[in-house]
Order: structure tokens, then sequence, then C-alpha cells
């Protein structure tokens, strides 16, 4: 009969760590968004920032409250950790962050793609949506 290992809680993350964390996520989105667009007074990116840590961290919080050997493991690579699964990394994360700085130098500064504001607005009211 095949035994089973029950899985090891991940260890908590060091309090450094964490206020490392805490403190260099924000300013580096700040540098990705404020400094490409040419002005820390773009208000969609201050609106994009707004929006993107309070998601984050209500997920978070509702995640380590629910399920916080879950929240531990997912939030840094764990012994045994595949490698696919690093390569994918590698190669998603890079991306995900170019995207931020491309679009605050479209918006924010060389408007490459003017989109009308009421373009905007139409696109993201609920009626729109509504009738599509």
């Amino acid at each position: 009969m095949e035994q089973t290992k029950t899985p090891r809680e991940p260890p908590a993350m060091s309090r450094g760590t964490g206020i490392a964390y805490a403190i260099g996520l924000p300013l580096g989105l700040l540098g990705l968004i404020f400094v490409p667009a040419g002005t820390i007074a773009w208000w969609p990116g201050w609106v994009f920032l707004a929006v993107l840590i309070s998601a984050f961290g209500v997920s978070a919080l509702v995640i380590a409250r629910i399920n916080p050997i879950i929240f531990r493991a997912r939030s840094r690579f764990q012994q045994g950790t595949k490698g696919w699964d690093k390569a994918l990394l590698a190669v998603i994360l890079p991306a995900m962050v170019a995207i931020l700085p491309v679009a605050a130098l479209d918006a924010g500064r060389f408007h490459w793609s003017a989109v009308p504001f009421w373009a905007l607005l139409r696109v993201t009211s609920p009626c729109w949506r509504a009738s599509r």
C-alpha cells in the first residue's frame, strides 16, 4: 500500500520580509506608473493604484484568514516547486510588470492611443454592458 506524505505547514514570512514587501511593492508600483507617465499628478494612475492595492490587500486578508497555510505556501517559492512553475513565472512576471510602464507611457505621457473620455465612460458604464 502506498504511503502519502502529510503536507508540512510552510514557515511564516519573517517580520522584516513582510515589512519589505509592504513598503517595497507600493513604492515599486509608484515608480512603474508615475516615472513613465512623467508626472505624479496623473490622476488615472492614482485611481489604478488605489483599486489595485485595495483589491490585493482585501484578497490577501481574506485568504490569510480563511486558509493561512495556503496563503503562506503561495506567497513564495517552497521546496519542491516544479521547474516548469519557475520557468512560467520567469516569462509571465516580466510581461505583467512591463504592462504598467507601457500603459503609463501611452496614457500619461505620449498618448499613442488617444481615446476620447466619453468613450471610456461609455465602455465602463454598467448601462453599456447591459445593452450588449
